[in-house]
């Protein structure tokens, strides 16, 4: 349970919020009361908040280490994924996992939605989280700055298709990109519907000439 000190010095008068946690005892001052009585507050309702202040894992790995580790032993796919958390490390960099607070995640969230699509948000939370839950596994902790906060609502509205007089124009136009490969993965994304990722991430294993399939 966290108690609350005030503490009279030669600068005015701090409070001090104290608690105990896995037998570690955490303190921190504040020159305003409801400023410690909110803190001591957050510790009593916000189980993985108190835990990250007194997790050594949470407190000493830092976000670069954690995404770089992850990214070494995920053996998905999607390099999309990779990408989305590279822009998070850009964002918390050297930063210990513990400090990364739900608040901020939201902030940052809502500075990408000025130019990203609530889906692209969602993609952008979803690899966060993953990267959290693989740290929970990897080192038992319990803390996740994404849970709690609610996906951003897709738009629903109807795919609209090419029609037959725009067709031939956009495979016409990717003929005379300055990048060779772009008519094939046109043509190759109209021809099977397969999203961007699947198309790139594709190697001649995934290929069956005999059967004219790709997996």
């Amino acid at each position: 349970m966290a108690t609350i000190q005030a503490r009279k010095g030669k600068k005015g008068t701090t409070y001090r919020v104290e608690f105990m946690r896995d037998g570690r005892r955490i303190s921190k001052s504040f020159k305003i009361k409801k400023d410690a009585q909110k803190f001591a507050a957050s510790l009593l309702v916000d189980d993985s908040f108190a835990h990250s202040l007194t997790n050594h894992t949470l407190n000493t790995l830092k976000f670069s280490e954690a995404v770089d580790l992850f990214i070494k032993l995920d053996n998905g796919k999607d390099p999309s994924k990779h990408q989305r958390l590279n822009y998070w490390l850009s964002i918390f960099e050297d930063k210990p996992v513990g400090k990364v607070t739900r608040q901020q995640v939201k902030t940052e969230l809502k500075a990408l939605s000025a130019d990203k699509a609530p889906a692209t948000l969602n993609r952008y939370k979803a690899a966060l989280g993953s990267l959290y839950r693989f740290l929970s596994n990897e080192f038992d902790i319990d803390h996740n700055p994404t849970k709690g906060i609610q996906q951003f609502t897709e738009d629903n509205a109807r795919t609209r298709f090419l029609s037959t007089e725009e067709l031939p124009r956009l495979l016409d136009a990717s003929k005379r990109s300055t990048w060779d490969k772009l008519y094939l993965l046109v043509l190759m994304a109209i021809t099977t519907g397969a999203r961007r990722t699947e198309l790139l991430t594709l190697t001649w294993a995934d290929i069956n000439l005999k059967t004219k399939t790709a997996t």
